[in-house]
């Protein structure tokens, strides 16, 4: 986001609170969608996720503290609660379903209509899959959201080094995979 975008999210001074916040919107939703439909896989389940990423900006947006984060930065860590959030509801639905029944759940995988190489996406998928998870979540946050190295350390609470140490040494891991 560059400097002109911040001023237009954060506001002048006695602007509305409607108006920054529609403005934040405008220049996120876009960015938001594309990082829980990678994380869903699910166009319904992400448009529903993004959906409570904005009511919970929404409903926080008067706290928020533009000398703490930049709105995209303070957004997106609304984004890695509400996945969380959902990541721990998706583990406790599915422990409910076991307890209740006695099958093997062998795993699924949702794929995008219309891919045109489904081997590479699998092979990506998989080479993903294979990363922990604090790894996965800083390339999402990275290519499927566009955040900088910097604003993904503050999202995860990591310095900026660490950040994109974690990106070259996972990217190698992945390449190495698909070779």
């Amino acid at each position: 986001m560059n400097h002109h975008e911040v001023a237009k999210a954060q506001g002048p001074i006695g602007s509305e609170p409607a108006e920054r916040f529609a403005a934040l919107y405008r220049l996120h939703v876009a960015k938001v969608y594309a990082f829980m439909h990678q994380y869903a896989r699910n166009h319904f389940e992400a448009e529903d996720l993004t959906a409570e990423v904005f009511e919970r900006a929404l409903k926080y947006f008067r706290s928020y503290d533009p000398d703490k984060a930049s709105p995209r930065t303070w957004l997106f860590a609304i984004v890695r609660n509400v996945v969380r959030a959902h990541a721990n509801l998706r583990k406790q639905r599915a422990a409910e379903y076991l307890d209740s029944r006695d099958v093997e759940i062998t795993g699924f995988f949702s794929q995008e209509e219309g891919l045109r190489d489904f081997e590479l996406k699998q092979a990506l998928s998989d080479a993903m899959g294979e990363l922990p998870e604090r790894e996965r979540e800083i390339i999402v946050l990275k290519f499927a959201a566009g955040l900088s190295s910097g604003e993904i350390g503050q999202v995860v609470g990591l310095p900026e080094v660490n950040v994109r140490a974690i990106l070259r040494r996972s990217l190698k891991r992945m390449a190495r995979r698909l070779t």
